[in-house]
């Protein structure tokens, strides 16, 4: 009798709490919603990470606790915390509904949502409320994660409306409502921006859908059982934010899962690719160039149009040990750099053939002279070294090299004159930039990109930073014409020597 007493009350403390049983140890949970949540894989390892998990892996870390991830869809997540199964949560809204079974510490990053509807749909709207009414009376389906609280209560209000019902389709991961609008089974959805631009970036579905800012934000904060954890613990974790906050942790986090998404966006688009292909162009040709001019032979040539479009970029990732380097992630830039090299043999062995063979001495007033076709080469190379300064910049930031602000401009000098550099060495020429400013212009103009991707921590706008990179392509586009034109001296080591 006494045994089977003992036996009672062991059952009863093993099950009273999860977190009793091991008292280093929360349970959380996750689910798809990169660049927040979402498996990384590298050389066939798969690891889970994201901005929400590092941030709760580094505070319950700080307060000294382990955290334990599995995968649970949202709603369910909730459900375990209110019983209790689950100690914490990141990605939580402060409502009062929640507040009754659940703490929530201090925010430790903000959310803005976003519509996301297909792309050329009409949908006029001036304000949330004209939205929703717009909604209702044209009978549009929405798509929403289940258990998912937006920044807006009215979009709450409506969602939860019996009344509308059968307008609100429920899903358990948001890709399949990105899922269900391709396929026109709803007619929009509302998500996290960044989550639902990294979302339909990865999916490719860029051209078939399109966001509509809203123009709400609420907190996102960490919430955590009543059942099974006390404010003692809450307080803990706010100590712990507060020194993240304090020693720029939390800033490194959110600019190491955050930026290098935003960024690969923005310059993954066609403008960008094009702006990189005639750059490219540009650097064949000038390679061409210049073995004419030295009497070099084929092989030569090619090695002098090869160099500038990888050799920057090649030792930058040696550098910070980027793996796999850039030039060998995909083979379109060196399939580029061979086309533009035969066709420009090409051209220049069909000019020699009219011209000698065929005694066609009228060909001269046909092909633009030297200084047109250097004065073309030249506006190319000052596109493409704009945009080899953004992505520079770009590898400082999936590099975590930081300071940024520092690193930042010289990767982009790396990469945006660098390879131009080299060949110039090759061939016995002075250092490029000596006669007139250039690798000036990436250092300056990489710095200011830098800065301001350094201070973005919290309310990221990826619209912004769009903007800022098409900025910085520009200013360094015009900087290097002016220059060209001009004809702007760099500046020399005595800055007051008159000889």
């Amino acid at each position: 009798m006494l045994i089977r007493f003992f036996f009672a009350i062991f059952l009863s403390a093993m099950n009273f709490s999860p977190l009793m049983a091991t008292e280093n140890q929360m349970i959380s949970g996750w689910f798809p919603f990169e660049p927040y949540m979402y498996i990384e894989r590298s050389h066939d390892v798969e690891r889970l990470t994201g901005l929400d998990i590092r941030m709760a892996e580094e505070v319950l870390k700080k307060a000294g606790y382990n955290a334990k991830f599995d995968l649970v869809p949202w709603k369910n997540f909730l459900a375990d915390i209110k019983s209790g199964k689950r100690q914490i949560a990141p990605f939580a809204t402060k409502t009062a509904d929640r507040e009754e079974w659940a703490y929530f510490t201090n925010p430790y990053r903000w959310e803005e949502n976003v519509l996301y509807v297909r792309y050329g749909t009409e949908l006029d709207f001036k304000s949330i409320p004209d939205l929703l009414n717009i909604i209702k009376k044209n009978n549009l389906k929405i798509g929403v994660m289940d258990g998912f609280i937006y920044a807006d209560s009215r979009i709450n209000d409506f969602i939860m409306d019996p009344n509308n019902a059968q307008q609100v389709v429920r899903v358990k991961f948001d890709k399949d409502n990105l899922s269900n609008l391709v396929n026109e089974k709803i007619d929009g959805f509302f998500t996290d921006r960044l989550a639902g631009a990294t979302m339909v970036w990865r999916s490719g579905d860029r051209t078939l859908v399109e966001e509509r800012v809203l123009g709400i934000h609420t907190p996102i904060h960490f919430i955590m059982s009543k059942k099974s954890t006390t404010p003692e613990m809450v307080s803990a974790i706010n100590e712990s934010l507060k020194k993240m906050r304090h020693n720029g942790e939390h800033s490194r986090v959110m600019r190491e899962y955050v930026l290098p998404v935003l960024l690969m966006q923005t310059i993954d688009r066609p403008w960008f690719f094009w702006v990189e292909i005639l750059a490219i162009i540009s650097f064949v040709i000038s390679g061409v160039i210049i073995a004419e001019r030295e009497n070099l032979n084929l092989l030569s040539a090619f090695g002098l149009s090869i160099v500038p479009s990888f050799g920057g970029g090649l030792i930058r990732d040696v550098i910070v040990n980027r793996s796999p380097v850039g030039v060998l992630v995909t083979p379109r830039y060196i399939f580029t750099v061979g086309i533009v090299f035969i066709v420009a043999i090409t051209m220049i062995n069909f000019y020699d053939f009219l011209k000698n063979k065929c005694q066609l001495k009228k060909i001269n007033k046909i092909i633009p002279s030297d200084k047109i076709i250097k004065r073309i080469v030249d506006v190319f190379d000052a596109l493409g070294t704009s945009a080899f300064t953004v992505i520079g910049v770009l590898v400082g930031v999936m590099s975590q090299a930081n300071p940024l602000w520092v690193w930042g401009p010289l990767f982009a000098v790396m990469t945006g004159v660098g390879g131009s550099t080299i060949r110039n060495a090759l061939v016995g020429y002075r250092a490029l930039g000596n006669e007139v400013t250039y690798a000036e212009i990436p250092l300056i103009t990489g710095f200011f990109l830098s800065l301001y991707l350094h201070s973005q921590t919290e309310l990221i706008n990826p619209t912004e930073i769009l903007w800022v990179v098409i900025a910085t392509i520009v200013v360094g586009f015009f900087l290097h014409v002016i220059v060209y034109f001009y004809k702007i001296p760099a500046l020399k080591i005595h800055f007051f020597n008159t000889k």
